[in-house]
């Protein structure tokens, strides 16, 4: 699961009721975002919760 994480079209089980109709773009498309401007992106669990973290250079 985490190795795909930031996959195109990721889908987990259908049973999942928080994301049912989700075509697994969002964090795909977001990984490429900062790709695309030489940046970072990492989560960590934190109290139960999975916590992104974007890091964008200043220049370029």
């Amino acid at each position: 699961m985490v190795e795909g994480l930031f996959n195109l079209f990721k889908r987990q089980e259908q049973s999942n009721m928080r994301n049912r109709n989700g075509l697994g773009l969002g964090l795909y498309i977001a990984n490429e975002i900062v790709k695309g401007h030489r940046g970072e992106i990492s989560y960590r669990y934190q109290d139960g919760e999975i916590v992104f973290n974007v890091e964008l250079p200043l220049h370029q």
